[in-house]
């Protein structure tokens, strides 16, 4: 299930941007718009009660894999919820303990930003005393 959902967040995210698929004449914009949306409703539709995604609990990688499809689909990933939660609400919970490794700070970070969020306050604390997300991140050019 895992691995069925994380092809069809990439598959979502390649359709998103208009990458042509190697046929001859290839899906049509319109086409394409109904298999975007088809798939976001299906990923809508697999969310768990806590605004997280996966199976059978939620986990922070395929949440944020999910975060991050619906924005590259121009969707807002607050407005996909369970239970009054969205998948943003539901990582927020999880930074504590996620974001304490390079990749996992980095996927919260890329989650909060595609969520329209700050990542340097994500998760409701300061995040200066634990590796990962942190609140005196500095630009790394300039």
């Amino acid at each position: 299930m895992r691995k069925t959902l994380l092809t069809l967040v990439v598959l979502l995210a390649v359709c998103a941007q208009g990458v042509s698929f190697a046929s001859a004449q290839g899906p049509t914009t319109g086409e394409r718009f109904r298999s975007v949306d088809k798939a976001l409703r299906w990923l809508a539709g697999e969310q768990n009660a806590d605004g997280g995604f996966g199976t059978p609990t939620s986990d922070p990688e395929t949440t944020c894999s999910v975060v991050l499809a619906f924005a590259a689909a121009y969707e807002e990933p607050d407005s996909v919820q369970a239970g009054g939660d969205s998948p943003l609400n539901c990582l927020e919970t999880q930074v504590a303990t996620y974001a304490n490794s390079a990749e996992g700070a980095a996927r919260i970070i890329l989650a909060a930003v595609a969520g329209n969020r700050d990542p340097r306050a994500f998760g409701g604390q300061s995040h200066h005393h634990h590796r990962g997300v942190s609140s005196d991140l500095r630009p790394v050019h300039g």
